[in-house]
C-alpha cells in the first residue's frame, strides 16, 4: 500500500505542476523574492488588510485546502497501517510541503512573490488536525464553503480564482454556550454559522453573514466508508437561510 500511494502521489503531483504551469506559471520570471503585496514595492508582506486585491478572502482559501488535504492524506496514512498519531503528522508535513512548492513556484514570478501570508494560512490549515486531536473542543468548530458562479468568472477564468463566487463560513453548535435548561431544545443536527465573502476583485466590498448550517456527522449509517465520506461532505456549507448584515442587510431562504 505505502508503494501504491506513494507512487501515485508522485505522478499526480508532477502531472499537477506541468498542468498548472501553463495555466499560472507562463508569465516573466525573475530571482526568489517575497510578495509584499498587490501593489509589489510596499505593503506588509501580504498580512496588512490593503496588501490584498480580496480582503485576504484567498487565505481562508488556504487554510480550508490544506486542512482538507491534510485530513485526506492522514486517513491514507491510516488505510496504509500507520498508528493515528502518525498518520496526523504525515498528514499534516505532507500537505504542508504539498503546498509549499507551491509558494516555491510563485516566489519566481514578477507578479507574485513568495506570500509569507500564504505559508502562514497553509501551516495553520496544515497543522490544524493534530490541534484538535490534543484540543478536542477545537472539533466543535468547522470552516466550510460554499460557492456560486460570479460575474468574475469571466475575468478570472478559473474557478479556483473565483472568490467573489465563494463564501467561507465558520460553523458551531449553540449548545456550547446555551444554559442546560435550553441546551435541549436545540437540535443536534443544526449549527449556526458566521460567512465571510467578497463583492469583486480589486477591493470590493466585504460581504458578511450570519446563517444556519448543518451538521451532517448526525447522520450515522452501518458503513464505516460512507460515514467518512458524509464527514468530508460537511466540510461544505449546504444551502440555508442566511442574513447578509454587510454592506447592505439581506435576507435569503436559502443561501449558498
Amino acid at each position: 500500500r505505502l508503494y501504491v500511494v506513494s507512487s501515485g502521489f508522485i505522478i499526480a503531483n508532477y502531472y499537477a505542476y506541468w498542468r498548472l504551469k501553463d495555466v499560472w506559471w507562463s508569465n516573466p520570471k525573475t530571482k526568489f523574492h517575497f510578495y509584499r503585496g498587490w501593489r509589489q514595492t510596499q505593503g506588509s508582506y501580504d498580512f496588512g488588510f490593503d496588501d490584498s486585491l480580496w480582503h485576504h478572502i484567498d487565505k481562508l482559501g488556504h487554510y480550508y485546502n490544506t486542512r482538507y488535504a491534510s485530513l485526506l492524506l492522514a486517513d491514507t496514512a491510516k488505510w496504509i497501517g500507520f498508528q493515528k498519531k502518525q498518520s496526523l503528522w504525515i498528514g499534516a508535513i505532507t500537505s504542508w510541503l504539498l503546498f509549499l512548492q507551491i509558494e516555491l513556484f510563485d516566489s519566481q514570478f514578477e507578479e507574485w512573490g513568495f506570500s509569507l501570508g500564504d505559508l502562514a494560512a497553509n501551516t495553520a490549515g496544515a497543522f490544524t488536525p493534530i490541534l484538535s486531536d490534543h484540543y478536542p473542543v477545537l472539533q466543535n468548530f468547522r470552516l466550510k464553503l460554499s460557492y456560486h458562479i460570479s460575474e468574475e468568472i469571466d475575468k478570472e477564468r478559473y474557478v479556483v480564482e473565483d472568490y467573489a463566487g465563494m463564501t467561507f463560513w465558520l460553523t458551531a453548535s449553540p449548545r456550547l454556550i446555551l444554559p442546560d435548561v435550553l441546551d435541549r431544545f436545540w437540535p443536534g443536527f443544526l449549527n449556526v454559522a458566521f460567512g465571510y465573502g467578497v463583492s469583486q476583485k480589486a477591493h470590493g466590498e466585504v460581504e458578511l453573514y450570519l446563517g444556519l448550517d448543518y451538521n451532517l456527522e448526525k447522520i450515522r449509517t452501518k458503513s464505516a466508508l460512507l460515514n467518512r465520506m458524509i464527514y468530508y461532505m460537511d466540510y461544505l456549507h449546504l444551502p440555508a437561510p442566511a442574513i447578509r448584515i454587510r454592506p447592505m442587510k439581506e435576507s435569503y431562504f436559502l443561501y449558498y
